[in-house]
């Protein structure tokens, strides 16, 4: 009985699901854009609002790595260290006339999920499934995220530093401001120049220590 209902549930949920993925509203046709990164520095392409965006070719020499030395923003791209590539740009998603009856599909296909897992369940036990890993974070950490002050006693110069919530850093001091990323996890923050600072977190703030020289600190006081 109980693998004749999975055979009536499967065949019921597979042309309902293919109903389903016929009205989800799709991407418009893509436009091509080059961006390019000259002398080591952060370059920002504006494209407007878009939907997906994917690298189809580095033009030049140096390598194009997602989220490392190119990336995207809600209105562009990004791209650093000399990377030149050619993106494809989607269109945003725009809603369809057949979204109606989309909530009453997800409606049946819900329901028909459920009996599946309920069938599903009762043949198997508990110790034979296998274990639910997640999936790793590979962003930073969001309490980052805001805008720092403090003093650079090497340098003898306030600093102002905004992170924002792509990781992209932007520091302000006596002369032009610098620009920069958070690498990894969080960990570590380099700027175009190459220079590489670690990162702690502090009561009030980070506290930045240089890579290559641990006698250049600088503590940073959150300010909003």
């Amino acid at each position: 009985m109980k693998r004749l209902l999975k055979q009536l549930v499967v065949h019921a949920l597979v042309p309902c699901l293919a109903l389903y993925g016929t009205m989800l509203p799709a991407h418009a046709a893509g436009r091509e854009v080059v961006c390019e990164s000259s002398s080591m520095r952060r370059t920002f392409c504006s494209t407007g609002p878009h939907g997906d965006i994917r690298l189809i070719s580095k033009q030049g020499r140096w390598e194009c790595r997602q989220n490392e030395t190119w990336g995207t923003e809600p209105e562009g791209i990004w791209v650093d260290q000399n990377c030149r590539g050619r993106f494809s740009v989607d269109e945003p998603r725009r809603d369809s006339g057949s979204n109606n009856n989309t909530g009453a599909i997800v409606a049946g296909v819900i329901g028909l999920g459920v009996l599946a897992a309920i069938a599903s369940h009762n043949n198997r036990r508990d110790e034979d499934r296998p274990p639910d890993y997640g999936r790793p974070d590979d962003g930073y950490d969001t309490w980052m995220i805001g805008r720092y002050q403090g003093y650079a006693y090497r340098d003898r110069q306030n600093l102002t530093f905004d992170i924002g919530p792509s990781g992209r850093v932007t520091s302000r001091g006596d002369g032009e401001p610098s620009y920069g990323r958070i690498l990894g996890r969080g960990d570590q923050m380099v700027f175009d120049n190459g220079v590489r600072f670690y990162i702690e977190r502090t009561r009030g703030g980070v506290r930045l220590t240089n890579v290559q020289d641990r006698n250049h600190v600088i503590d940073l006081q959150r300010i909003r």
